[in-house]
């Protein structure tokens, strides 16, 4: 594979601080004079927040960053004690809580809690989130929820709407929320057992479903094959959602999703909104295959792997599947990020054309070893490296880097760490939520 990282000249860096001197403390190392590293969990104000920033999820062309955070000094009047969801603007360096409302006494009322697992559709309209609080104000229930369950909010409107469709509470948590470009469409992961079709308890699996919030249906995304009853032998998880909603990777153990069987290791699928036929995205591995992602239209599927889909490549690595046709491309190898990474957060993400990637890694092939940490670095098919995770001056992140994401355009990496050199006066000492851009 061909690698290429990178390396501004000095020249270039000269340059870069007189063509963009309103940002000149965060103007990042690369190719680009209009490249930067911003930190994107700060106020307008240059505020730091005071606890940390975690699991960063961003819109289609990075204008928008969600993220969680049990910070209270990130906006007015946060007082609320609990884990909340803000988006900023890394256009114009707004901070928006979209989770904290106050409850005003009538009955029944907002029923705030703990949120956290932030998604946000690819136009910034949508945000989901879990929590046990309750979001669906002047209606039933008025107290927490008995589980965890996923809300989506309605930026444009301030208006929360549950999950799922119906009148019911599911009788299990809901997990890994993903949303489509225009927000129509939510996937999710949940054993709850009165969805339908109903997932026969006890010892129920979890499984993905899709909301469609037009039609009003939740439909069973993980359908074992031949029938339309999810009475798979073992559990689904870590669904992500097309950006035109029409199909979801994850991955699971069972092997009864597909025929013929394949082998009984964690593999990658990719199911259909409609709740159709489920494909298998990963070959018959021979070791498991993790962290499935998915291209906008559905047609690229990609995923971290151990198994021999390329033998003479540096495991772990990553994959690219055509769901057109029957054909791997290796996109990076050399990811040593398992035991840093797992389960904290995703250590990859792909554009929405599937050309584009941000990854973590130690260093990638051809470079050498860094300073022993995980890094973030970019790419695209061709093998073109540069590093994210890096300040004007050089110096690269001096603490682990974790959630990495992307932007549809692939324009954007999106990461969290507690490294305090990529920006000037980082001196919070906790973990920050970065971007890295404009990619072209």
């Amino acid at each position: 594979m061909k690698t290429v990282i990178r390396i501004l000249r000095a020249a270039g860096l000269l340059a870069a601080v007189l063509i963009l001197p309103c940002c000149r403390d965060q103007i990042g190392k690369g190719d680009e004079l209009v490249q930067v590293t911003v930190r994107i969990s700060i106020t307008p104000a240059k505020v730091e927040p005071s606890l940390n920033c975690v699991k960063p999820a961003v819109s289609a062309d990075g204008n928008l960053i969600a993220f969680e955070s049990d910070s209270s000094n990130l906006t007015p009047g946060d007082s609320n004690g609990f884990t909340d969801i803000f988006v900023r603007n890394r256009l114009d360096g707004t901070i928006e809580n979209v989770t904290h409302v106050v409850p005003v006494g009538e009955f029944p009322t907002w029923f705030p809690s703990d949120c956290t697992d932030p998604a946000i559709s690819g136009n910034g309209q949508f945000v989901a989130f879990r929590s046990n609080g309750n979001y669906m104000k002047l209606v039933q229930p008025s107290g927490g929820s008995p589980h965890v369950y996923i809300w989506v909010l309605d930026r444009s409107t301030g208006i929360f709407k549950r999950g799922y469709a119906g009148n019911f509470l599911p009788d299990a948590d809901m997990t890994d929320p993903t949303l489509s470009d225009d927000g129509r469409y939510l996937a999710f992961a949940s054993a709850a057992t009165n969805f339908t079709p109903a997932n026969p308890g006890p010892g129920q699996k979890v499984q993905i479903y899709i909301t469609d919030f037009q039609n009003d249906t939740t439909t069973l995304v993980s359908r074992r094959f031949g029938s339309a009853a999810p009475t798979l032998n073992n559990d689904c998880f870590g669904p992500r959602i097309s950006g035109d909603g029409q199909f979801v990777a994850f991955a699971s153990t069972s092997n009864d999703l597909v025929f013929p069987a394949p082998a009984a290791v964690q593999n990658i699928y990719r199911g259909t909104a409609a709740g159709g036929i489920v494909a298998l995205a990963s070959p018959t591995a021979d070791d498991i295959c993790y962290f499935p992602v998915i291209s906008g239209n559905g047609q690229y599927v990609a995923f971290m792997t151990r198994a021999s889909i390329f033998p003479s490549a540096d495991e772990p690595y990553i994959v690219r599947r055509d769901m057109t046709g029957a054909s791997y491309a290796l996109v990076t190898e050399k990811c040593d990020v398992f035991g840093f990474v797992f389960p904290d957060g995703v250590p990859f993400g792909m554009s929405a054309d599937g050309d584009l990637f941000a990854y973590a890694a130690l260093a990638p092939p051809g470079i050498g070893t860094l300073n022993g940490l995980i890094q973030v670095f970019t790419t695209d098919m061709s093998g073109d490296v540069q590093i994210a995770s890096v300040h004007l001056n050089g110096s690269i992140a001096s603490e682990d880097c974790r959630d990495v994401t992307i932007s549809g355009d692939g324009r954007w990496a999106v990461w969290s760490t507690s490294s305090p050199n990529l920006v000037d006066g980082d001196g919070n000492g906790v973990r920050d939520i970065f971007a890295r851009g404009p990619r072209k």
